[in-house]
This record gives structure tokens, C-alpha cells and sequence, in this order.
């Protein structure tokens, strides 16, 4: 019997969970390209861009969750990592990525920590048809921001569509804002 558990855990893969200013998916700042992999098998899709190598993966069971990671070129650890796939939760939170207006459980949960909105006009911005709220923080010494990406326009406007967790470089991480602070 145990065979088989161990062949279930690893064909649903890591939990979808997000952890603020640390990670997702058991995916840690800081981990090497090795760490991760063994963590979640090979990744797909390798990009270089702005001195970070970036790859994509996919794992989970009947709910598929994607994990887009960034490593430094130089040190190869990862520096960021997104998703938008839906499933991801905050522990102890009622925040549910990719469900209607779920911008009030981080509220509820971070209070003042938690800045925002940023638009097109503040000068954060990545999409005119999203805002965005930040999270900052530190994790081993390092300034860290947590984003997430609202929509603010059609049918599914108020609905948080993306999560990066990243350590703030210039230039940013691909994919993410730049530090607001």
C-alpha cells in the first residue's frame, strides 16, 4: 500500500498553496534550479530575459496549477515565480486565486500591510485592465513584494487573476511589477 500512496503524491504534485513574501507551491526565493526541479520534475519553456532564466510547469491532479519561476542567471536561485491558475489559497486566509471578489480576505487578513490599488496612472502597472495590490516584506534579508493582479473591467472584473511572489531587482522580475517601495 505504501508504493502506491507515494505514486499518488507524486502524480498530484505540491499543494497550490501561496505563502506570502516566501513562495508558492513549495517553491521557495532562494531554492536552486535542482531544488525546485526535484520539488516539481522538469520544468518547460526555458526563456532568458533580462539575466533571469525562466521556466514553466504544470502538476496537479483533477485541477491543473501552472508555476512560472525565474532564476538569476548569475546564481541560478529563483528571484520570482507567478500564477494564474486557479486553486492557489493563502493558509489561514479565505483567498482563493481566480474567484469572485476576493480582494476582501487579504484585506481582512494583511489590513494596512497590504498597498494598493496601483493602476496605469500610479505608475505601477502591467495591463490597463488590471490593478494591483502589494504585499511587501522580507525573506532572508531581502526586500520582497507579493502582487496580485485584479481586473477592473467585463464580466469578471473584481476578480484577482494572478499572483507573484518575487525579490525586488532592477530590472523587475519578468513578468512582475517593480517594488513600489
Amino acid at each position: 500500500m505504501l508504493p502506491l500512496l507515494a505514486t499518488l503524491i507524486v502524480a498530484v504534485g505540491p499543494t497550490p498553496i501561496l505563502v506570502p513574501g516566501q513562495g508558492m507551491g513549495g517553491v521557495t526565493l532562494g531554492m536552486t534550479r535542482a531544488q525546485v526541479e526535484h520539488r516539481l520534475g522538469p520544468g518547460q519553456m526555458p526563456t532568458v530575459e533580462d539575466g533571469q532564466r525562466c521556466m514553466w510547469w504544470q502538476f496537479g491532479g483533477h485541477r491543473v496549477s501552472e508555476l512560472f519561476a525565474c532564476f538569476a542567471v548569475k546564481t541560478g536561485r529563483v528571484v520570482g515565480m507567478t500564477s494564474g491558475s486557479e486553486g492557489w489559497r493563502i493558509p489561514g486566509t479565505r483567498f482563493r486565486l481566480q474567484t469572485d471578489n476576493n480582494i476582501g480576505p487579504l484585506k481582512a487578513a494583511y489590513g494596512s500591510r497590504l498597498h494598493g490599488p496601483y493602476t496605469k496612472s500610479s505608475g505601477n502597472f502591467m495591463e490597463p485592465d488590471t490593478i494591483y495590490y502589494e504585499l511587501p516584506g522580507t525573506f532572508h534579508g531581502r526586500r520582497v513584494d507579493t502582487t496580485f493582479e485584479v481586473l477592473v473591467d467585463g464580466p469578471d472584473r473584481r476578480l484577482i487573476v494572478g499572483a507573484h511572489v518575487n525579490y525586488c531587482t532592477r530590472p523587475p522580475v519578468s513578468g512582475s511589477l517593480p517594488c513600489s517601495r
